[in-house]
């Protein structure tokens, strides 16, 4: 019987081990990165046939070139929709900085004297253009209470903001002859159908705990020309005060134009946005000659105007990083 040489035990140990340890590699070390390098590739052809099927290129240099010009485009917008909240959220702008000089101290300090101080001049201001706010009708008074102050006045000055409006187109402010108060002279005058409806609240998840956005709402019965109606509804939007402008046919449009374009990007409350989210017509009266257009009209509407909560942070628009990830800060303050 043979006897195996020490020497030749210690080569086939260590050729044992050397086995082991490459089957070891390869299964628990190699067998997972070819694996995962099968699902590159496989990864890889799926990404080649989605950009051949959506008409990119394939070259590095032209996606990079595709990429930067996807994100400009990407701030384009993000700016774009950052000036479209600015000027929608706008028209209590000039109103709020004639009392305080920021929007927080605004919420935070606005008086019940500074509400009915506001609700004087209003009402005074109003009832010489033959407007006539009567609290029953309005659903605000002067001696109206709240916690929320700054509510009271964002709803007297959308009534404001309407009622402008209104009689700057040549419409007037339907009565009702049946609600009377007595003006500054002693004598009776009848009530203008005009009223606050409640606040919209609007927030971003159903979980948030304030709102970003406050609609407040204004119900009026207007009446007068058809034209001046179309004025009117013109006037409600900042581009439709534009094509009114220009549909006018005064001389020098292109020059008044962009000096209009120049002033509504510098004050927001010049773009003006008071959308209308009802309209019932009550009455027309027909032109004579029966060509079936109205020469008089009564329209019941309601329209709104827009406040945004917060400070300017949170309407800055999102950054994109060098790493393609979307950035913004938001600090919301609550009611």
């Amino acid at each position: 019987m043979k006897h195996i040489l020490p020497q030749h035990k210690i080569l086939a140990a260590v050729a044992g081990v050397l086995i082991a340890g490459t089957v070891t590699v390869y299964v628990f070390g190699l067998g997972p990165e070819r694996e995962k390098l099968a699902k590159a590739r496989d990864k890889k052809q799926s990404i080649r046939q989605e950009l051949v099927k959506k008409d990119w290129p394939l070259d590095v240099d032209q996606l990079r070139k595709a990429r930067e010009k996807e994100r400009a485009k990407l701030a384009r917008l993000q700016r774009r929709a950052s000036e479209i909240l600015q000027e929608s959220t706008g028209m209590f702008t000039s109103k709020m900085e004639r009392l305080y000089p920021s929007k927080d101290m605004f919420i935070e300090q606005v008086s019940r004297l500074d509400y009915q101080e506001e609700y004087n001049r209003i009402e005074q201001e109003l009832r010489d253009r033959g407007v006539n706010l009567h609290g029953e009708i309005l659903g605000v008074t002067e001696d109206t209470s709240s916690p929320f102050i700054y509510q009271l006045m964002l709803k007297l000055w959308t009534v404001e903001i309407v009622a402008d409006k209104v009689t700057e187109s040549g419409l007037r402010v339907s009565k009702l002859p049946q609600v009377t108060k007595y003006d500054r002279y002693g004598g009776k005058v009848a009530a203008s159908q005009i009223a606050v409806l409640p606040m919209q609240a609007y927030v971003t998840q159903e979980d948030a705990g304030e709102p970003y956005l406050l609609e407040f709402p204004v119900k009026v019965l207007v009446e007068g020309s058809m034209s001046a109606f179309q004025g009117f509804l013109r006037s409600l939007h900042g581009s439709g005060r534009k094509q009114a402008a220009n549909a006018s046919g005064d001389e020098g449009d292109s020059a008044g134009g962009s000096n209009e374009d120049t002033a509504e990007k510098a004050n927001p409350e010049a773009a003006p946005f008071v959308p209308v989210s009802h309209m019932e017509v009550k009455k027309m009266t027909p032109r004579k000659g029966g060509d079936n257009i109205a020469r008089e009209v009564q329209v019941r509407l309601i329209v709104s105007c827009f406040f945004r909560m917060g400070g300017e942070k949170d309407v800055e628009p999102m950054e994109v990083d060098s790493e393609g990830e979307e950035t913004q800060e938001s600090s919301p303050l609550g009611i």
